[in-house]
């Protein structure tokens, strides 16, 4: 039995998929098709969020990702949305990706959403050393079409004062972000005193509309910050620029953000009465383009991990990282910046027998950067998943009943980091 300590190698994944057929080869994301303008506003001043849902793992299968609704399945397999190493992942990988924050769905506190929500929000503000934070999508009116004024403001009165000024939670120029889900369900004459009171009693917010579609009466934006259909799915691009002109002309004179809403995913989606093609990340790259085009500040991106409509950019085993890769670069074009290389990678692992059937495995982040999907490929075919992510300097120790090959990660850009453990 040795112990041997292995430096970093690091490979297109595309050069080691024939090898390695359990991790999808991944290709450089082709961007030459998007032309951008010059951003009219501060690069400070954009937001790029994305829809966030922690409800996974609850109901019956629990293997979800098992179902046939779901047309996309999760790199690593299923996961429960309360795992604090879930989490963990999510955040810092979105970070990385160059979101600003996710736009969590919440039904109130006494809901299992409502006690995820808060643990990602304590998480993130004790643990994580990630940027990405976390604002409500309120679903009240989705879920109760006959809620009553009064309940609808208690609910926002909870979000405003226990959550308003946690240091996890999104705020813009010191006011705390509230997407409000079919906002417009509710008559324009009941929102005015409803938000006005708000504000009296809690300060000033930033309150986004959000229907399905455009099917909203542009005059929200008399008491609404901005409005934002959630997916834009029905339109063709010369509509959706149409639209957001006339959102553009009633927001000139303010400081409130022109919003363009963004489609991720792989797979053609074929249902609920439309036909998205997504592959390539073209919705991403149109999306992104439009929102240079018409000046918006913020881009809302649908979704992290909606991934029963198969819209989700979290890492599949179809598509591997591509879409966080396309998300990472069209960020940086979209808020001005210059990516950094990621030419600081270095994983360390020593493996050693520790029974007749058992090998014990260590991982090590000696680099600089987080690497995510740490996987062993075992013996006899065999994958088992070591660690969602290892920060830099962080390391791991687990056991197996099989011999590892390889270990292998990635970098937030889909690079992969191979190792090869000796015995």
């Amino acid at each position: 039995m040795k112990n041997q300590l292995i430096r970093v190698l690091i490979i297109v994944a595309s050069l080691i998929a024939p090898r390695l057929t359990a991790i999808p080869a991944i290709t450089e994301p082709d961007l030459s098709t998007t032309e951008f303008t010059e951003p009219e506003h501060a690069t400070t001043d954009r937001l790029v969020l994305a829809y966030h849902y922690p409800w996974y793992g609850y109901k019956e299968p629990r293997q979800w990702d098992k179902q046939t609704a779901i047309l996309d399945h999760l790199l690593l397999g299923p996961y429960r949305s309360d795992d604090p190493n879930l989490i963990d992942f999510q955040i810092c990988l979105a970070s990385d990706a160059g979101i600003d924050g996710f736009i969590v769905s919440w039904s109130g506190p006494e809901t299992t959403l409502g006690r995820i929500f808060q643990q990602m929000l304590d998480q993130i503000g004790t643990h994580s050393p990630c940027r990405c934070q976390l604002c409500v999508l309120l679903e009240h009116l989705a879920n109760f079409p006959a809620l009553s004024s009064e309940k609808l403001r208690l609910a926002l009165a909870y979000v405003l004062k226990e959550f308003g000024k946690h240091p996890a939670y999104l705020r813009v120029d010191g006011k705390p972000v509230v997407f409000i889900y079919q906002a417009h369900t509710l008559p324009l004459d009941r929102w005015r005193p409803l938000l006005e009171g708000l504000t009296t009693d809690y300060g000033p917010a930033w309150y986004v509309a959000v229907p399905d579609g455009w099917d909203i009466d542009l005059e929200y934006l008399s008491v609404f910050d901005s409005i934002v259909p959630y997916a834009d799915k029905y339109y063709s691009d010369q509509v959706l620029t149409n639209w957001h002109k006339q959102v553009a002309g009633r927001l000139k004179t303010s400081d409130k953000p022109l919003i363009v809403a963004a489609i991720g995913g792989g797979s053609r989606i074929r249902k609920l009465g439309f036909d998205i093609d997504c592959s390539k990340g073209q919705y991403l790259r149109r999306r992104f383009a439009l929102a240079q085009q018409v000046a918006a500040r913020w881009i809302t991106i649908t979704s992290w991990n909606e991934w029963y409509e198969a819209m989700q950019i979290e890492p599949s085993r179809e598509y591997g990282f591509e879409q966080v890769r396309y998300v990472r670069q069209l960020a940086a074009a979209f808020k001005g910046k210059v990516l950094p290389l990621l030419d600081g990678a270095c994983l360390s692992v020593k493996q050693h027998r520790s029974g007749a059937a058992t090998t014990g495995l260590w991982v090590k982040n000696t680099g600089t950067f987080n690497i995510y999907c740490v996987t062993a490929l075992c013996s006899e075919g065999r994958r088992e998943i070591i660690a969602y992510v290892l920060h830099p300097g962080e390391d791991t120790q687990v056991q197996f009943e099989y011999t590892c090959e390889q270990v292998v990660a990635y970098l937030p850009d889909g690079m992969t980091v191979g190792v090869h453990p000796g015995l």
